[in-house]
């Protein structure tokens, strides 16, 4: 037997962006369901979780979000020398912080079910099974918060962006480790390992395209020297893997759907980093989405994707054409040296046209 739920706005996904957007939405009074095909929020992790101080600006965090300040990012370059520069921020418990996002948008009216995957569109909403049932969801807006394999943007037309593949470790940290530290080598194409702390615990992790395959020998190598340098143990804590958009925005709104976050190539074309920005794109989604709804004119569902192309746009094209350059001159060492120093956020010739 199907269900039958009715809503202004369906959001499909409950990580930062479909929280954000579901909170924004909830909050101007707008009916809104927030749809998670996992049993719990935020679990399993799949996230280096390191954000920029600024994420403050945006949302409070709670001390059960962080697992740790830092103050500095060491960039080590292949020619074994290592840049430092003052970037505060913080190593965040992922799981903490997503449940604490989806919290303040049931809090704000939003409704929560977990356990639920969409299937199909529908002439009226979307298709989806939750807990054993079917359910018919009649909703004016759907938003798709749903991860780079987005079934939302394959229902706009939109081809799968361009991913790098990342795994990550946990391991224990024999030291104490105040800075988060990124290392670029061959190894790592197109993309670079890490090391974040996180109080007593190493995230170290790596990402490369994904046409080059898992990262997993690089990886591999660089914990073995980090294990030999003393700085973290040698008995794995945890593991982790995914995929991370890095070819920017195709779309963001067609018909009457948006795409928020992941789902959107919201992350930075180079870095991979996408927390800060899926909040971001959330708050304007909602914005523009209640307008939408409330003034029955989902033609302005087009207002987030000018306000995203506005503000934050320019940005993303500019690193898209480093990244471009800098998978040009991978494999050719000083050509590639030089390459990582104007694509990479620390140096000053990032951002030198």
């Amino acid at each position: 037997m199907t269900e039958r739920l009715t809503c202004d706005v369906a959001v499909i996904g409950a990580g930062p962006a479909g929280s954000t957007t579901a909170r924004v939405v909830a909050e101007a009074g707008v009916r809104v369901l927030l749809l998670e095909r996992k049993a719990q929020v935020g679990i399993p992790e799949q996230c280096a979780g390191y954000v920029s101080s600024a994420i403050r600006w945006h949302v409070r965090l709670p001390e059960g979000c962080i697992a740790q300040s830092v103050d500095r990012l060491r960039t080590h370059l292949p020619d074994g020398s290592v840049h430092e520069a003052q970037v505060p921020g913080y190593t965040i418990h992922r799981d903490a912080l997503d449940r604490h996002l989806a919290t303040l948008a049931v809090q704000a009216g939003a409704r929560l079910l977990i356990r639920t995957t969409a299937r199909g569109r529908c002439d009226s909403g979307i298709l989806a099974h939750s807990k054993g049932q079917e359910l018919r969801i009649e909703a004016k807006a759907v938003i798709g918060a749903d991860g780079p394999f987005s079934i939302v943007a394959r229902w706009m037309g939109l081809p799968t962006p361009r991913l790098a593949r990342a795994l990550q470790y946990e391991l224990p940290l024999r030291c104490s480790h105040r800075s988060a530290d990124v290392y670029f080598r061959p190894a790592f194409r197109g993309g670079y390992a890490w090391l974040f702390p996180a109080g007593g615990i190493a995230r170290v992790g790596a990402a490369a395209l994904d046409k080059d395959g898992e990262p997993e020998d690089g990886l591999r190598q660089l914990i073995a020297e980090l294990q030999s340098s003393g700085i973290v143990d040698r008995s794995a804590l945890a593991f982790t893997a995914g995929h991370v958009p890095v070819s920017g925005s195709a779309g963001l709104v067609r018909d009457n759907m948006l795409l928020v976050g992941d789902a959107a190539g919201h992350t930075h074309p180079i870095t991979g980093a996408g927390i800060l920005n899926a909040i971001i794109a959330g708050e304007m989604a909602g914005r523009a989405t209640a307008t939408a709804v409330r003034e029955g004119d989902l033609g302005l569902l087009k207002e987030y994707e000018d306000e995203w192309r506005e503000v934050m746009g320019p940005s993303q094209e500019w690193a898209l054409a480093r990244r471009i350059r800098m998978d040009d001159a991978w494999g050719y060492p000083q050509e590639m040296l030089q390459a990582i120093k104007e694509s990479w956020i620390t140096f000053d010739e990032y951002y030198r046209g």
